[in-house]
């Protein structure tokens, strides 16, 4: 019985210490961030590569320039354009957990401005910047879009999974 529990121990350990990573990181993302005045404005995303018709988590994020210190807000009014053309306009109210976001699908490529405005509890303004974002044409292959890409985050997951099956398998088998 000691043998099958210590089987379950490294796999468990690995998901435990792992999932904060899933959860919390962009690992592979990217960021860039505006100085407007004493106000610093982080946009982050998760894609290495903006293409249309995927969907991309936007995080934003807002401190005082000179010292990092997070900025109260209660939500974020976003707009994006391309051209004279507002493609998507609405508030996000601020996250209780987390970082505070919205996922969009762009529909076609080309050049995008993605502005972002902090506001307090009473809609006034306390920071906006906006942010050029390039958004490219999807790869195509024999006509087919191609949606399957390594992923380091899915094989660790699915390793993990086939270890903690054939570790519990063997702990069921055992028991009876």
């Amino acid at each position: 019985m000691k043998k099958n529990l210590s089987l379950l121990w490294l796999p468990s350990m690995l998901l435990v210490l792992y999932t904060p990573y899933l959860a919390l990181a962009h690992g592979e993302g990217q960021s860039t961030e505006k100085t407007i005045g004493e106000y610093s404005v982080k946009l982050e995303y998760e894609a290495l590569e903006l293409q249309v018709g995927e969907p991309t988590r936007f995080d934003f994020e807002t401190t005082k320039a000179n010292n990092n210190e997070d900025v109260p807000f209660s939500s974020i009014w976003v707009r994006i354009t391309q051209g004279n053309k507002t493609i998507f306009a609405g508030g996000i109210a601020k996250s209780d957990i987390g970082k505070t976001g919205l996922t969009y699908t762009f529909p076609e490529a080309g050049d995008y401005e993605l502005s972002a405005r902090f506001q307090d509890n009473k809609g006034k303004s306390i920071v906006e910047a906006a942010f050029p974002l390039k958004i490219a044409q999807a790869p195509i292959e024999n006509g087919q879009k191609q949606n399957l890409r390594f992923s380091p985050q899915i094989f660790l997951g699915v390793f993990i999974g086939l270890i903690a099956g054939y570790a519990l398998s063997l702990f069921i088998k055992r028991r009876t």
